[in-house]
């Protein structure tokens, strides 16, 4: 989840709702969210609804970097064959796809150079 200076509180929490819904689809999924601006800050594991109520506050608010955001996922869970990334995409990004990508974006937001690509219509 993108979290930098350019996200409203209003696209946080449809981010929220969107992995909300992922998690009450999917009983058994296990989520590692990460939330990120230049740098990724929180990582937290998600596998049932209760575990979604613990978040608390989630931290960001400056640029945004997308290549930071690979690089550490590549390092820290080298099997990540699905990346879901929820930005407005005003991002830097790896020249390639790095790992199957599928971007949820903003109304407003512009698109990524590669993945696949959905729009949230509010």
């Amino acid at each position: 989840v993108d979290t930098s200076g350019s996200i409203t509180q209003r696209d946080l929490s449809d981010f929220m709702c969107e992995v909300f819904s992922i998690l009450k689809s999917f009983g058994n999924v296990k989520i590692t969210l990460l939330t990120h601006d230049i740098d990724v800050h929180d990582v937290i594991q998600i596998e049932i609804e209760n575990d979604f109520n613990n978040i608390k506050s989630l931290k960001g608010g400056g640029g945004t970097s997308h290549e930071n955001l690979f690089d550490y996922i590549i390092y820290n869970y080298p099997q990540t064959e699905l990346v879901i990334c929820m930005t407005d995409g005003y991002s830097s990004f790896p020249s390639s796809e790095p790992r199957q990508t599928l971007f949820v974006l903003t109304s407003t937001a512009e698109l990524p150079p590669w993945g696949d690509v959905i729009k949230f219509e509010r």
